[in-house]
């Protein structure tokens, strides 16, 4: 779907936001919560430097489930872990803990749903494709209101209204 802007992360990493990530991971979350599972995800690199940093109460490390180690593979764990943070931080996942290590998403969000219908419509995805690609400055927020109002031109489109 493409890339839109630059953000400096916490470690001085400079990130683009990907679209594609995002919505792989409002996908994954869309496709694996049913309201009682948790879909978890584990900032390894994070527990890591913490297990390091404390060999006295360090944890053993977590085992990946099938579905992080995937979107790792395709995104890499900095990137897949900076645009979770990202959906958590904007809305998009109901997350049951997030405390920086780990990530328990019960579900997405109503805006989180909307979301990832729209980039999955092949008229309303393309559009936004588009408008991607000229406002790459544009957040999430900005996504979601082009999406609604791309969603009520359909409508009318739709019924003649």
């Amino acid at each position: 779907m493409g890339k839109m802007f630059f953000i400096t992360t916490k470690r001085g990493v400079v990130m683009r936001l990907d679209y594609d990530c995002l919505y792989d991971i409002l996908s994954c979350v869309e496709d694996l919560s049913d309201g009682s599972t948790l879909v978890i995800f584990y900032d390894l690199e994070r527990i890591r430097t913490f297990n390091s940093q404390n060999p006295d109460v360090a944890e053993e490390e977590p085992t990946l489930r099938e579905y992080q180690k995937n979107l790792i593979a395709k995104y890499g764990q900095q990137k897949l872990m900076y645009h979770l943070n990202y959906c958590a931080k904007d809305n998009l996942l109901e997350c049951d803990c997030f405390d920086g290590m780990n990530i328990l998403v019960a579900d997405l969000t109503p805006q989180g749903h909307k979301l990832v219908s729209m980039l999955r419509s092949p008229t309303i995805g393309d559009k936004l494709k588009e408008f991607c690609r000229k406002n790459q400055t544009a957040g999430i927020q900005a996504l979601v209101k082009f999406s609604d109002s791309e969603f009520l031109s359909s409508l009318k489109n739709i019924f003649g209204a």
